[in-house]
């Protein structure tokens, strides 16, 4: 189920210390609350539902507690592929229901066999407070989604769907440092990094050390082949060098400023407000949306029920055109004919 375009939709950005609130309205992204993850925060979650339980939701995780898992699997398909998927993703994330599976790609020798990645979230307990307060008021759910999955999705709208190598790099407020690394547009493995950047501080510094971390535990868990080119996208509201694009060790950084990016004007961003995730979200919503990752079938019922009653309401209103379509070339016809038997009876009366 996709996270539709809409004209308002809520967001909650949730990492481990604090929930940001983003409203979604007329096509622009607005930040609303931040709440503590603590009862004051609960608290203050709750009267909003209260005030408003007709507007969906989304909820994004930027959190450490997502794990990816790459493995190769015999190729099968239909029934078979979906019941192996099933069995890997209860054994690996068993203590959590937010987890999810697919292919992301194929070996061109031997048997030929699937490359499979598994997620999950694997601390069930940062989310379960909002989601359990969302449903408690019967409030439409579309998705629950990771950070990973939103830069998936933005750097195939920047139009980097088919580079074989890329880290998409993105500084925010609260999280830290994420970096995403994904094969032909498909992501392979995220990590989180918690940063702090201080007056002074060489961001660009930072930047090239985790990258460099990152690079060489891809090659040892032989995701990225050793001595691979490697490009680099760097989305940051920090100052870093004069430099915007940087050469070192089979890596190619290129750097951008969220702020002077086409899209910023539409986004209220605020110290608190999220940076390259929010930036992302706008440029999915102005499309096709952003898919559900997480949301199992169960949680997103309210919004399966809403679907179904707006399918029912369209569906009534067209029976109704459709009756009056059919019948009205009868009732036109009765009418001419009542018109015609009363002037007859006005000229006979004399």
């Amino acid at each position: 189920m996709s996270l539709l375009s809409s004209s308002k939709l809520n967001i909650l950005l949730i990492d481990s210390d604090e929930v940001i609130h983003l409203i979604w309205d007329k096509g622009r992204l607005n930040f609303h609350e931040n709440y503590s993850v603590d009862q004051h925060g609960f608290d203050q979650f709750h009267v909003f539902l209260e005030g408003d339980s007709n507007t969906p939701f989304a909820l994004v995780l930027d959190v450490i507690e997502e794990d990816f898992r790459n493995e190769t699997v015999a190729h099968v398909t239909g029934a078979d592929r979906q019941a192996m998927m099933q069995r890997k993703l209860a054994h690996i994330f068993r203590t959590t229901p937010y987890r999810t599976s697919r292919v992301v790609g194929r070996e061109t020798t031997g048997r030929k066999d699937d490359h499979i990645l598994l997620t999950g979230l694997t601390k069930p307990d940062v989310i379960e407070p909002w989601l359990s307060r969302v449903l408690n008021n019967q409030v439409p759910l579309l998705a629950i989604t990771s950070a990973a999955y939103v830069m998936e999705l933005f750097a195939k709208s920047l139009g980097f769907g088919q580079e074989a190598h890329l880290l998409m790099v993105n500084q925010e407020a609260n999280s830290g440092l994420r970096q995403t690394y994904l094969q032909n547009g498909r992501v392979i493995f995220s990590r989180l990094t918690p940063t702090s950047v201080s007056e002074g501080d060489d961001f660009s510094e930072l930047v090239l050390e985790q990258c460099d971390q990152t690079r060489k535990y891809l090659e040892r868990i032989k995701q990225l082949p050793y001595e691979t080119h490697l490009k680099v996208h760097v989305f940051t509201a920090e100052k870093f060098s004069d430099e915007t694009s940087t050469e070192r060790e089979n890596l190619s950084y290129q750097y951008h400023v969220i702020s002077d990016m086409p899209l910023s004007k539409r986004i209220n961003l605020v110290d608190s407000a999220p940076g390259a995730i929010a930036y992302s979200m706008i440029s999915a919503l102005n499309k096709k949306g952003v898919p559900n990752v997480y949301a199992p079938a169960k949680a997103r019922r309210f919004a399966f029920i809403k679907q179904a009653k707006s399918v029912m309401y369209t569906a009534s209103a067209l029976a109704v055109l459709g009756s009056v379509v059919a019948v009205g070339p009868t009732v036109l016809d009765a009418t001419a004919k009542w018109e015609q038997e009363f002037e007859v009876t006005q000229r006979t009366e004399p």
